[in-house]
């Protein structure tokens, strides 16, 4: 509910339209007044509402088939409604408990990068754009604005292990290290980043070059490699910089370098983050170790 007051607050000035889908897995009495509060406040906002009730049978598997389910009816609705993508409400402390979760089970590298800000293996692009945020700030803003919203009664179930995490671990691991889920909802999002490089890296070639002249060292990538986003252009920037012998550079510089990478003029811009130089020179991008500056200053 606060993600739909944000994003229909975002409206003017990102200029998209939007929809709000609500899906019942119908596996328990009393979801219709879930229902009905979504779509007062959906009309409230003068934001369309669609709906599907679900017919799911209990037994084994339960989470996972309502979760693939649930996907499945968004994208389908979205779809209906002529729309480009499907936005979910997904916190930081939902990204901490899938993080344990999955540490828990022994799970690999690439399991550990999370909950992704954006997938795209479904039909439709699903992005998270609260990924980051602590569901504690949300209901701050939920209270701000005066946001309707109806506790979900399953989440006090403490037989399922994510909610098990959710009421004794992680409150007793934010007791004994405070800012514990941030922490761990910014490893899975820095893994993430690094993974959404790797299926890339046949592909990638990051030439080192020493200038005669001036002694620099150079990374050259062509623009190509950052078609995938601003994961690319993180990894990208950050295996420069271990090449480079620079320190790990922000997100923010990722975020700027990305920029210099998409833009569709080839004219020289430049931007810069500590230890680090980027140019783009057509369509390359010259990544330079620099010994002077301020740091940070992207």
């Amino acid at each position: 509910m606060t993600a739909l007051a944000l994003l229909e607050r975002l409206r003017p000035s990102l200029g998209h339209e939007m929809i709000a889908a609500h899906v019942d897995h119908g596996h328990r009495a009393g979801t219709e007044l879930h229902r009905d509060d979504a779509a007062t406040f959906a009309a409230w906002l003068g934001v369309g509402f669609v709906e599907r009730r679900l017919a799911l049978a209990p037994g084994a598997d339960f989470e996972s088939r309502a979760r693939r389910a649930r996907y499945t009816a968004l994208v389908e609705m979205a779809r209906a409604q002529g729309c480009t993508h499907v936005a979910t409400a997904h916190t930081a402390d939902d990204q901490a408990e899938t993080l344990l979760l999955r540490l828990l089970r022994g799970a690999g590298p690439d399991a550990l990068a999370g909950i992704r800000v954006r997938r795209d293996d479904l039909a439709l692009p699903l992005v998270r754009p609260l990924l980051l945020t602590r569901r504690a700030d949300l209901a701050a803003i939920a209270a701000l604005l005066a946001v309707p919203y109806r506790d979900d009664p399953t989440n006090e179930d403490q037989g399922p292990s994510r909610n098990r995490l959710r009421h004794q671990v992680i409150p007793a691991l934010e007791a004994a290290f405070p800012g514990a889920t941030a922490g761990l909802a910014r490893s899975a999002h820095a893994a993430a980043l690094r993974a959404d490089l790797w299926p890339r890296r046949c592909d990638l070639s990051l030439i080192v070059e020493r200038d005669a002249a001036t002694g620099e060292l150079t990374v050259r990538a062509p623009c190509v490699a950052f078609a995938g986003g601003l994961g690319a252009a993180a990894g990208v920037l950050r295996e420069a910089a271990l090449r480079l012998g620079a320190p790990m550079p922000s997100q923010r510089a990722a975020a700027s370098l990305h920029r210099i990478a998409a833009a569709t003029a080839v004219t020289p811009s430049e931007g810069a983050a500590a230890g680090l130089r980027f140019v783009r020179e057509g369509d390359t991008i010259r990544i330079v170790a620099t010994r002077s500056g301020p740091p940070n200053a992207v």
